[in-house]
């Protein structure tokens, strides 16, 4: 069996510089021989590959990642800038692809026959309420609160276009295994309607519209995926839908620690170790 460590929305810039050792303590400790990182290391690409390049450094391993919409921001710091001014969303992606590991380059070959798939993914829009218009809904603000995307990111090409184009990639790496009953698929956004928030929070019946897409859970359906992984939402998540199980391994923010003096700890609950078994087998170990 092959251990996998499985992470995402560490935030380092804005949780804790201690996180990169910390990881890889307790990879090790675990056994991992290789980590998923399914997005937001950090806000901006140089914050990004810095953070995966000392994450690698301590935990030895190899650290197979996608990126989040904070790894292509434009303002690091989060700075109202005007966007015409900013370089396109496409070429901060593009840098991102110097990262070896980088699961947009195709599919990686696993032990056993499993292999890994993915992307970043991007939104539909179609998680929102319906009372929303698509116009209210491109214009990313609502009652005073904007989403952080509308400043940070320039994409050419609404965020339709931009979803499928990345549909259509993590479709074709799929079919690229030639083997989809043993693939994990990662994106970094949410692939299936239960993992958004609650409609009880009226606010988000608004927000959810930046989560991510059912898309992605209708084509591991289509095309028996029997494990995907995803970030974004700062929730856990491990659950079974369809034939396929969801993991959901967020850090999140410092301030929505339930440990916030013990990063470690923190740490330690939200990452979860895999095994890759034969007979398709899914396993979980702990730390």
């Amino acid at each position: 069996m092959q251990k996998i460590a499985v992470l995402s929305d560490i935030h380092i810039d804005r949780s804790s510089d201690e996180l990169p050792g910390i990881i890889g303590e307790l990879t090790a400790s675990a056994g991992a021989e290789l980590m998923i990182l399914a997005g937001d290391v950090a806000n901006g690409t140089d914050e990004a590959l810095a953070g995966l390049k000392r994450i690698r450094n301590h935990a030895g391993i190899p650290v197979y990642f996608v990126a989040g919409n904070h790894d292509i921001w434009q303002s690091p710091q989060g700075a109202d800038q005007d966007s015409k001014s900013q370089p396109d969303s496409w070429q901060a992606y593009n840098e991102l692809l110097s990262w070896p590991e980088n699961l947009a380059h195709g599919p990686v070959s696993l032990e056993g026959g499993w292999q890994l798939a993915g992307c970043g993914g991007w939104y539909d829009l179609g998680f929102a309420g319906r009372e929303f218009t698509r116009e209210q809904l491109l214009e990313m603000t609502y009652k005073g609160k904007g989403w952080a995307d509308r400043r940070n990111t320039s994409w050419t090409g609404e965020p339709e276009r931009v979803h499928r184009y990345f549909l259509g990639e993590l479709r074709r790496q799929i079919r690229e295994t030639g083997n989809p009953e043993r693939t994990v698929a990662v994106t970094h956004v949410v692939p299936h309607a239960s993992f958004t928030v609650p409609s009880i929070f009226p606010t988000w019946r608004f927000f959810n519209a930046y989560l991510g897409s059912g898309d992605y859970a209708e084509l591991y359906r289509e095309m028996n995926v029997p494990l995907a992984v995803f970030g974004h939402i700062h929730h856990r998540f491990d659950r079974t839908l369809a034939g396929t199980r969801y993991i959901g391994c967020p850090l999140g923010y410092r301030r929505e620690w339930k440990h916030s003096d013990d990063p470690r700890r923190e740490c330690k609950e939200a990452m979860k170790i895999i095994e890759l078994g034969p007979e398709d087998s899914i396993n979980e170990t702990r730390i």
